[in-house]
């Protein structure tokens, strides 16, 4: 399992993700960086789709709020909200 999921505390001590862009769009148009990115963990892009089905809102960021509410948890989906909320602690 990845130990540094990058984490940002939001308003109202709300930690949150912020999900990577995918990098071609549904209208075809593609993103490219010229200057080198930080790339994420294999492990964490393998189980994207365990927690990009927790954003409800859509806007490509997973709240601490929609993880403890979201239904469909795997195993990796359980240990991101545990981390999320003893950071939440922490603050």
């Amino acid at each position: 399992m990845v130990s540094s999921i990058p984490m940002n505390m939001g308003y109202n001590n709300n930690p949150y993700i912020v999900m990577p862009l995918n990098k071609t769009r549904d209208d075809g148009m593609t993103v490219e960086c010229s200057t080198p990115a930080t790339k994420f963990p294999d492990e964490f892009m393998n189980n994207l789709d365990d927690i990009k089905a927790a954003d409800a809102d859509g806007n490509n960021i997973i709240s601490l709020w929609e993880l403890q509410n979201f239904e469909g948890k795997t195993e990796f989906a359980q240990t991101v909200l545990e981390i999320m909320e003893k950071i939440r602690t922490r603050f």
